[in-house]
C-alpha cells in the first residue's frame, strides 16, 4: 500500500498555510458548498457552521475560490487513498 503525503498543487498556485483547525474549516466548506452550491455559499456561514472566525478561514484560504479547490482537492485525495 503506498500512502501519499504530498499535496499537489498547480506550479504557479499559491501555499496554502495549514494550522490547528484548517481540517474543520474545510469541513465546513464542503457542507455548505454540498448544501448552497458554489455561489450560494458565503464565508461567514462557512465560518459560523465549524464556529470559527471569518480571520481564521481567510488565514487559510485568500478567497471562497481556493477554499472550493481545497475542498475538491482533498476529496479528490482521499479517493485516490481509498482506490489504493
Amino acid at each position: 500500500m503506498t500512502v501519499c503525503n504530498q499535496t499537489t498543487r498547480a506550479p504557479d498556485a499559491p501555499a496554502i498555510r495549514r494550522g490547528h483547525n484548517f481540517a474543520q474549516v474545510v469541513a465546513g466548506a464542503r457542507q455548505v458548498f454540498l448544501e448552497h452550491g458554489f455561489v450560494g455559499a458565503s464565508v461567514d456561514e462557512i465560518a459560523r457552521v465549524k464556529d470559527v472566525f471569518k480571520a481564521t478561514l481567510y488565514s487559510y484560504f485568500p478567497d471562497k475560490r481556493m477554499l472550493f479547490v481545497e475542498v475538491v482537492r482533498s476529496k479528490q485525495m482521499a479517493l485516490a487513498h481509498a482506490l489504493q
